[in-house]
């Protein structure tokens, strides 16, 4: 393997090498007494500034918890029977750390804490990097090459900021256990959570189990998995622990990806599920309504079911200014032209122009969704449609079940119903499993005991759905 010469390198960009012991040292004008700094900043809190946080653990040592940011990493919302503390029992009250840590409006914090604002004076503004290109990234990046080939510029989409050994070790699993044709880091860049139904690989079927990989991949605790796999910390001796600076990402394609960003930090890779190929713009004026009627603004509701009700975590459309006839338009039509005629200030968060910023020829989702080696099958559905209560399947079975759903409820009903149904509902609510060709005991086995091997013998020609 051809060396790369670090020493020449630093020298090249005219900054001396520098020990990520330093860097801590350089990253805060006054210490804080947890002794957090923004490399702790991860998970369900990245982004936040540390003078923030500071003050959230603050609260949950006043109610009587341990001061441990790792409750917040996995959980923001972490209340003091979890380990947290209770936003109705601080001094500021519920709707005040509603806005702080529900919609990350730090701002308003900061009008009524701007003494912790001390804490999050960054090293950018300490030391000057020069323009460093992705391909001098890619020649630092890793000690040791690994079986996948994968690099630094693989880690986007979901998987964005995520350690190359982590993912190797993902890849190994999903080799073992899913049952994809071959390994592929594109399943987990387009859902990082994808089960064997998605072409990824079902944690309990591992030897570390669900909660580990929960922890690690929803919950990004790297530090968990690197003390189980320490000799998997080769793969990642990248730039990042040297210099602390990130090779361009998805996420920062994103940000140039519109002129406005929205409070609840959606883009356009969240529109999946039942609400692929909404406009952003659309999805946040609905999760407004979400939040207004109280509930916890979640795209992950309209994702699993658009036209999800109050009861179910979304909104009651008659109940809103716009009344039910406007959003039946908007949601269950897809006029998004009708909504825009009245909302004409949510165009700008759709405003995708990184094809101006960056010179890239323009490319469609449709034109992506072409690229996909999946074979086209009756229903349109690809990987991104696992979501919801079916999100463990392949799409073979998927595509059996919609057949035998439509056999049963009549040519009338529409592909996209028949697949919201499934999404809610799984196969136990989609059909009839007695009334099927297959019988009860077939689909019982599929669905709950996640059988695939038995489908695939009975129905072979499918597999080509899925491969």
């Amino acid at each position: 393997m051809k060396t790369f010469d670090l020493q020449s390198y630093f020298e090249k960009i005219k900054i001396e090498p520098v020990k990520l012991s330093d860097l801590d040292k350089l990253n805060s004008n006054v210490p804080n007494e947890f002794g957090i700094t923004s490399k702790d900043m991860i998970g369900d809190i990245a982004g936040f500034p540390i003078g923030v946080v500071i003050r959230i653990i603050e609260e949950q040592e006043n109610q009587g918890n341990k001061p441990d940011i790792k409750v917040f990493q996995k959980d923001r919302f972490a209340n003091e029977v979890t380990g947290g503390f209770n936003w109705s029992k601080t001094k500021n009250g519920m709707n005040f750390w509603g806005i702080v840590i529900g919609e990350r409006k730090f701002d308003f914090f900061y009008n009524h804490y701007s003494e912790y604002k001390k804490y999050d004076d960054s090293i950018t503004e300490k030391i000057q990097i020069n323009p460093i290109s992705v391909s001098d990234l890619d020649k630092l990046n890793s000690n040791v090459p690994n079986e996948f080939g994968i690099t630094s510029k693989d880690m986007i989409g979901d998987l964005a900021g995520f350690p190359i050994g982590v993912v190797v070790r993902m890849m190994e699993e999903q080799e073992k256990h899913g049952k994809t044709c071959k390994p592929d880091i594109k399943v987990f860049q387009q859902n990082r959570c994808a089960g064997s139904g998605a072409d990824g690989f079902l944690w309990a079927d591992t030897e570390d189990g669900h909660n580990f990989w929960s922890d690690v991949i929803s919950h990004k605790d790297y530090d968990k998995f690197f003390k189980k796999y320490p000799e998997y910390k080769k793969y990642n001796d990248s730039i990042t622990e040297k210099i602390q600076i990130n090779p361009i990402s998805v996420s920062d394609l994103d940000e140039l990806s519109s002129n406005v960003p929205n409070k609840f930090g959606i883009t356009s890779k969240d529109m999946i599920g039942s609400i692929k190929g909404f406009p952003v713009g659309v999805v946040v004026k609905m999760m407004e309504e979400q939040e207004k009627q109280r509930n916890n603004p979640d795209i992950t509701v309209f994702q699993e079911r658009k036209e999800r009700d109050i009861d179910r975590g979304g909104f009651h459309w008659k109940t809103t200014e716009d009344g039910q006839i406007f959003w039946e338009i908007v949601i269950m039509d897809r006029k998004f032209d009708e909504f825009y005629k009245k909302y004409p200030e949510y165009k700008k968060y759709d405003d995708h122009d990184i094809n101006e910023k960056l010179n890239i020829p323009e490319i469609s989702l449709s034109q992506l969704d072409e690229m996909d080696n999946t074979p086209s099958n009756p229903f349109g559905i690809t990987k991104k449609d696992l979501v919801g209560a079916i999100q463990e399947y392949p799409i073979a079975i998927i595509i059996k079940a919609l057949e035998e759903e439509k056999r049963q409820r009549g040519d009338h009903i529409s592909n996209k119903e028949l697949l919201d149904v499934l999404y809610e509902y799984g196969f136990g609510g989609a059909f009839d499993w007695s009334s099927s060709k297959e019988g009860y005991n077939f689909w019982a086995r599929i669905s709950r005991n996640k059988n695939f091997d038995e489908f695939y013998e009975k129905y072979p020609e499918y597999k080509k759905y899925d491969c």
